[in-house]
């Protein structure tokens, strides 16, 4: 098993394995990724609140 502190070297030809970044999964997205998506989309066409009000709100609550 490979710890995070491990690195295997790249072998070309390899293909008992699966290489991947550190941002993607050998299982597809999950599925609350996907139904973020999903819920962005509804607004995609929508230009951005530029003022980033509910964020700004949220930091200061926190």
């Amino acid at each position: 098993m490979v710890t995070t502190r491990e690195v295997l070297a790249y072998v070309p030809g390899r293909v008992d394995t699966v290489t991947l970044s550190t941002n993607e999964l050998a299982g597809g997205p999950l599925s609350v990724a996907a139904a973020a998506v999903q819920e962005s989309a509804r607004s995609i066409h929508r230009y951005p609140d530029t003022t980033a009000a509910v964020l700004t709100e949220a930091i200061a609550r926190h």
